[in-house]
């Protein structure tokens, strides 16, 4: 996969644009064909969910160091949480992994 050691932070942007495609305009998730194996559904958890497994599919046996966030640019007080969300956990994950290399 990218990278061997490091924690991997995968942040899906435009929560509220899918969300609508998805669930109000009835938009299915397989509806470009370009993914076969999408479900064919409109429920907004099930088709994150099945996006969300094929980032952890992707990173192989490195799946546990992905951390995922889902937010929406439009709001701006959820973008600064998952931010710092997302820099405290790569953060631990780099002490971490300095502490273990110590030992």
């Amino acid at each position: 996969f990218f990278f061997n050691d490091g924690q991997m932070v995968l942040i899906l942007n435009k929560d509220d644009g899918f969300r609508q495609k998805l669930c109000e305009q009835k938009i299915k998730l397989n509806a470009s064909t370009l993914f076969p194996d999408a479900p064919d559904t409109t429920d907004y958890d099930e088709a994150l969910e099945w996006i969300k497994q094929k980032f952890r599919d992707r990173a192989g046996e490195n799946w546990q160091r992905l951390k995922i966030f889902v937010t929406s640019a439009t709001d701006d007080n959820a973008v600064h949480k998952t931010m710092k969300e997302a820099a405290v956990g790569v953060i631990r994950r780099n002490k971490a992994m300095k502490w273990s290399s110590l030992l």
